[in-house]
């Protein structure tokens, strides 16, 4: 039995079940073993390894010590729902090994990110949508290629600055593959900051293509931008926010994905200033919906 074949059993146990995991990178102050234990503590199911120099593991570590990560996730009774690495679509090389360390953690799929597009001025004159569009597919199909050697899907996230803000534009970039190796993370806080859609008419586009969704929260806000996160030329900012009190209507989403039969995990990545404890005590507040 192959990764995919793994995960579609684990997947057909879930439906309206509330699956919910923590996505490391939420505490980067954590070693893994402090955010396992954690994880497990507050009653989540599974976890969300983020591999990348500025998350919970570093690339190295991940390809050096894989399973060792599959110990302390197991020695918590956590499943590995997936790992976010900070891969682009070009990185070819570094991507084959991720399947290996993907493989070693029994874990059934893996994130990259799209080209860079930008925000500012200087990025969007630099750079060309078409062009990297049009690379980007191509840096795909090898992609694809060993996510059906291995079993194994590779996601590409919705996230404001690159070339899939929103669920149209990823959608556009991944519809030319198989939904059982390209995925889509879907991020609703994400296109608050860029590419907004309708929800139900996002997750229609969707379909077979949506393997995870990543929950946190954001706001808009107009002031001093010395004392926000998010500095803009017209002194508009987004700031994150609390799970339960930004402007995603997470009741909502949650209410749509039960209608459209999602069932996969819910990954909390709440970047609030909220203490850990409190942002893992929220799934309270997500199995109240």
């Amino acid at each position: 039995m192959n990764q995919r074949e793994k995960h579609n059993r684990i997947q057909s146990k879930q439906v309206g079940s509330g699956k919910y995991s923590i996505f490391s990178c939420m505490v980067p102050d954590l070693t893994p073993e402090e955010t396992a234990a954690k994880t497990k503590t507050f009653g989540y199911d599974g976890i969300e390894w983020g591999i990348d120099k500025d998350l919970s593991i570093t690339f190295e570590q991940a390809i050096r010590d894989a399973e060792h990560y599959k110990r302390i996730s197991d020695d918590n009774g956590l499943e590995i729902v997936a790992l976010g690495t900070g891969l682009v679509t070009n990185e070819l090389e570094k991507i084959n090994k991720m399947f290996d360390v993907s493989a070693r953690m029994n874990c059934p799929q893996f994130r990259i990110w799209a080209p860079w597009y930008g925000f500012t001025r200087e990025e969007m004159q630099k750079n060309n949508y078409n062009r990297l569009f049009s690379q980007a597919q191509k840096d795909l199909e090898p992609i694809e290629k060993l996510a059906q050697k291995y079993g194994i899907t590779v996601t590409i996230e919705i996230h404001f600055g690159n070339i899939c803000p929103s669920v149209g534009l990823t959608h556009r970039l991944v519809s030319s593959f198989d939904p059982r190796y390209i995925g889509v993370v879907y991020d609703p806080p994400n296109m608050i900051i860029e590419g907004r859609e309708s929800w139900k008419m996002g997750l229609e586009l969707l379909g077979d293509y949506l393997a995870l969704v990543h929950l946190k929260n954001v706001i808009w806000r107009y002031g001093d931008r010395d004392h926000l996160e998010r500095p803009c030329e017209f002194g508009w900012h987004w700031a994150w926010a609390e799970l339960d009190k930004g402007m995603v209507d997470w009741a909502e989403i949650i209410q749509l994905l039960r209608s459209f039969g999602y069932n996969g995990y819910l990954s909390l990545e709440d970047f609030s200033a909220r203490p850990v404890d409190e942002k893992m005590k929220i799934i309270d507040y997500l199995r109240g919906l």
